[in-house]
């Protein structure tokens, strides 16, 4: 799931992800913020390369 958030075509509209609380299904679940819009490519790239730093 990790990988289909951060790399795939989704990852634009991805604004944050964790897992679950237990009585939501814990670590078998995940919750996902998604943006109303999708970052631009320059957003993107500056976006990514905060996350490595």
């Amino acid at each position: 799931v990790i990988e289909w958030l951060t790399r795939g075509k989704w990852k634009k509209w991805v604004a944050a992800f964790t897992s679950a609380r237990k009585c939501d299904g814990g670590t078998g679940a995940t919750y996902v913020l998604l943006r109303t819009k999708p970052l631009s490519k320059r957003l993107l790239k500056q976006n990514i390369i905060r996350r490595i730093v």
